[in-house]
């Protein structure tokens, strides 16, 4: 069993004029277990990258350390937009 701290901040909006706009912000998530002696982890809570809403133009879950071509996933995960 594990634990998740997960940081979202999303969406910052300047108006620069009344035809531009710059935004950004960041997403940043640890991972760590309620259980040190034995500490194990869900494939589907971990954090991967890719796709429409971390990296757009890559494939959802597309981007990481890799085993036999599939994507392991990580335990930390930090992410900044513009």
């Amino acid at each position: 069993m594990q634990m998740l701290h997960r940081v979202k901040l999303n969406s910052f909006y300047w108006y620069i004029d009344f035809q531009q706009v710059l935004s950004g912000g960041f997403r940043m998530g640890v991972m760590r277990p309620l259980d040190t002696k034995t500490p194990s982890y869900n494939i589907m809570d971990l954090f991967f990258l890719g796709g429409p809403h971390t990296l757009r133009g890559f494939e959802m879950r597309s981007l990481g350390s890799r085993s036999d071509n599939d994507v392991l996933g990580g335990k930390v995960s930090l992410l900044t937009f513009y």
